[in-house]
């Protein structure tokens, strides 16, 4: 928490993953939004938070031209944009601008298009600077600091409001199921509270691909606008590996009349790839990752969070969540807030279902039919074939599939 905008800051990253070379004092991308979530994206893929970010890239100069392209491990350290692309000291922001960074536009008091929420931004278009680079604190140490000297300027904005979150995202670039996510809040911290829990609403860290359901809770008193009858809140969640998942849940208030919100179907949990050969339908395997259908598909380790906005959205929007239709209310129309700066996270990382052998490697080996390995066969036998791995024990709980030629 932080007294005031006008205060320093820093931000630290320990991953000795990064440190690539022991010779070199390097650098990692940070990024910092403002109250994610909060606004309806001004454009069809206008990044409203970091997982649309990561996934269309922010916008491109100051007339919020959607970048359309994703954060991969290649490029998320350079955006390729010249601040001559977005010149936003022409903009009239004294944000400190590199070339290479991503950009997001905020909606301000100086667009013409309505939205629900309006931020006071240094730039008159609302496009803001939200990476920055994080400096190795020495040359094998695998520790990056990010220092701001003003948070209210440095993160292109000239006034910042009592409760307003910031939140920090990082990704390894290098490997990226290691994520986390760092909040503060202006001056109070007065925030509704999310979590991942059980079936029984206990609090819960780690899930496995699965074994486990995802359930969420939101408790939230300003949710409850309506004593007599049961209201909904919705949350998302992003799962910001290289391919994500996000999905849009919808909990409901456990009684007429309570703060705590509760999904009370628990999202399945699977793999991005069906080694079962049974989840895609064509009874193969293969690729089965399906946004916007409730649920969950995931990697081993990898981080996963919940984000709840304190909004309410359009009737059509709620009618269209799990719909398996992204381009329907994805992300679903904002129809006002409640309050405008509750934003509330949870994470939990998937466990690792890997059996890593001695070796790390595989071995192949030809069968007869008793299951005798041998090296030659006869013109009329059968062939049987066994390939040892234990790393492709992805599901503890199930026999898998894998391919061969």
């Amino acid at each position: 928490m932080y007294k005031d905008p006008l205060t320093a800051a820093t931000i630290t990253v320990t991953d000795p993953d990064e440190n690539l070379s022991c010779n070199d004092v390097e650098y990692v991308p940070i990024f910092i939004i403002v109250n994610p979530g909060s606004w309806n994206p001004i454009k069809t893929n206008s990044a409203n938070d970091f997982c649309s970010l990561k996934r269309y890239g922010g916008v491109s100069d100051t007339s919020g031209t959607p970048l359309a392209k994703p954060l991969e491990w290649y490029s998320i350290y350079d955006s390729k944009l010249k601040t001559a692309d977005v010149d936003l000291a022409g903009d009239g922001s004294n944000q400190p601008n590199v070339n290479g960074t991503y950009y997001i536009q905020y909606p301000n008091n100086t667009q013409t298009a309505s939205n629900v929420t309006t931020f006071h931004t240094a730039s008159t278009s609302g496009v803001t600077r939200v990476m920055f680079y994080a400096q190795e604190t020495g040359a094998n140490t695998g520790v990056f600091q990010l220092s701001i000297n003003n948070i209210l300027k440095d993160l292109g904005f000239t006034e910042l409001n009592v409760h307003d979150v910031l939140v920090a995202y990082y990704v390894d670039p290098n490997d990226q199921d290691d994520a986390s996510i760092a909040t503060a809040y202006i001056e109070e911290h007065k925030h509704s509270v999310t979590s991942f829990t059980n079936e029984n609403r206990e609090p819960m860290s780690e899930f496995w691909i699965s074994g486990n359901p995802v359930y969420t809770q939101v408790v939230d008193s300003n949710a409850n606008v309506d004593s007599c009858c049961p209201n909904k809140v919705v949350v998302k969640v992003c799962d910001p590996h290289e391919v994500d998942d996000v999905e849009w849940l919808i909990l409901d208030e456990l009684s007429s009349n309570s703060p705590i919100f509760f999904s009370n179907t628990g999202m399945g949990l699977e793999s991005v790839w069906d080694a079962l050969g049974v989840g895609n339908g064509i009874g193969k395997g293969g690729y089965q990752l399906q946004m916007d259908n409730w649920k969950l598909e995931g990697f081993n380790e990898d981080m996963v969070y919940a984000r709840y906005n304190d909004v309410t959205y359009t009737d059509q929007a709620m009618a269209q969540l799990g719909d398996i239709d992204t381009t329907t209310a994805f992300p679903p129309t904002i129809k006002a807030t409640r309050v405008a700066n509750d934003v509330s996270f949870a994470t939990m990382h998937i466990g690792d279902n890997q059996v890593v052998g001695s070796n790390g490697q595989a071995t192949m080996y030809f069968l007869d039919r008793n299951g005798n390995r041998l090296s030659e066969y006869a013109n009329s036998d059968c062939v049987f074939v066994e390939v040892v791995d234990s790393d492709q024990d992805e599901d503890s709980y199930r026999r898998e599939r894998i391919s061969a030629y």
